[in-house]
């Protein structure tokens, strides 16, 4: 062993060659210590690389040219922009892994390239509180299952378990289940926005090294089944008819301390043979927005706590959460209870027993029959002169 690194690191180069799970095509030969092509465009492509902790972007890295990378999800759409040739690439949301395709141009070579993977941290049991009164105004409690803030990993059995032992039967299915939000709220106030992106679920045999017949997972009439027996888990991921079919669900079950409304997706577990596994961990990558508005009450009183005139006040906020990252943004939509609007007088009233005549006009937020009073203030050369 040269070096060991334990992470979200993928390295390519002459020295490793096809080894490592890359995949040359013809063209693609290794000369003199680069990887090359033979006159000809060649790609080098990775294998599907499975992480049980979500991804948010990758950078690519290292000594090479003429070179593209392509990165896709586990059924081949593209994550982030068509092409990079390094730099960061931002995935749209968190990712149970990715997949590289290396495009090498014919005078393109590649001394070494490093793919490192940068982890989401999904806030466990964030808390915000506008105005810093005590009172929460959005919460997203942890719980027995609702686990992370855009991640879930924990079944829905009151008990935050990751994992179960299965004893599957040839002739009736097994099932398991998890909660995602269900893009809706309860609380009027909250206008909430969510739906599943990825997910996967990593299947172990139990007391053999590898599993005895396939085994199928399934949302409803949508399923997948594993693949040829490797040592170790097998990973499932979810194809896009199983995301499809959680996100057709309709909630079932509502969180009395946020009202948020969650959906139970119940996962059959099926197999030809009858034997035991391990569902050893598994992840669902979810988006979620949630608007929570009629805080004017909130702001109001902070702003008469820091007694401020400005135009301009900051409203203090305290965010609490046992881990990870939270995006928080917003603003606030007010009107004044009184406008005047501009009007166009003559610069100077040249005093000739001439009448003049002002137009102004003027607007109460709520009625202009609550406007008591209209004050016109002007200057003369001896002074001030105000006219109600």
């Amino acid at each position: 062993i040269k070096s060991l690194r334990i992470d979200g690191f993928r390295t390519l180069s002459a020295a490793s060659g096809e080894a490592n799970g890359w995949d040359f095509s013809p063209s693609v030969i290794i000369e003199n210590g680069q990887i090359i092509t033979s006159g000809i465009a060649g790609s080098i492509s990775s294998d599907f690389l499975t992480s049980s902790r979500p991804i948010k972007a990758v950078s690519v890295t290292g000594d090479y040219s003429g070179v593209s990378v392509t990165f896709k999800d586990a059924n081949g759409g593209t994550l982030g922009p068509q092409s990079t040739t390094g730099g960061i690439v931002e995935f749209p949301w968190s990712q149970p892994g990715y997949q590289a395709l290396i495009s090498l141009s014919p005078t393109g070579s590649i001394n070494q390239l490093n793919i490192s993977a940068k982890f989401a941290e999904p806030a466990r049991a964030p808390t915000v509180d506008l105005g810093s009164d005590g009172d929460y105004d959005w919460s997203f409690p942890f719980g027995s299952s609702y686990g992370h803030l855009g991640w879930q990993s924990l079944l829905n059995d009151d008990s935050q378990h990751r994992s179960v032992t299965l004893a599957l039967s040839s002739s009736a299915p097994s099932t398991i289940s998890t909660l995602i939000p269900g893009g809706s709220s309860t609380d009027a106030s909250v206008d909430s926005t969510s739906w599943l992106t990825a997910g996967f679920i990593a299947i172990s045999p139990v007391g053999s090294d590898t599993l005895d017949s396939p085994v199928t997972i399934s949302i409803g009439s949508a399923s997948k089944t594993t693949g040829t027996p490797v040592d170790g888990p097998d990973f499932v991921h979810l194809t896009g008819q199983m995301i499809s079919a959680a996100n057709a669900l309709q909630p079932t079950t509502i969180d009395a301390e946020s009202g948020r409304e969650w959906k139970e997706v119940t996962f059959e577990v099926s197999s030809s043979l009858s034997q035991t596994i391990s569902i050893s961990t598994f992840g669902l990558s979810y988006y979620i927005k949630e608007n929570v508005s009629a805080l004017q009450d909130v702001v109001t009183d902070s702003i008469a706590e820091i007694q401020s005139t400005s135009s301009n006040t900051d409203i203090p906020i305290t965010i609490v959460s046992d881990g990870g990252m939270l995006s928080v943004g917003g603003g606030a939509y007010y009107d004044y209870i009184t406008t005047n609007y501009p009007f166009n007088p003559p610069n100077t009233f040249v005093p000739r027993a001439d009448n003049f005549v002002l137009t102004t006009e003027h607007s109460h937020l709520y009625d202009n029959s609550q406007i008591s009073s209209i004050r016109l203030t002007g200057q003369t050369e001896g002074g001030l002169a105000v006219y109600t």
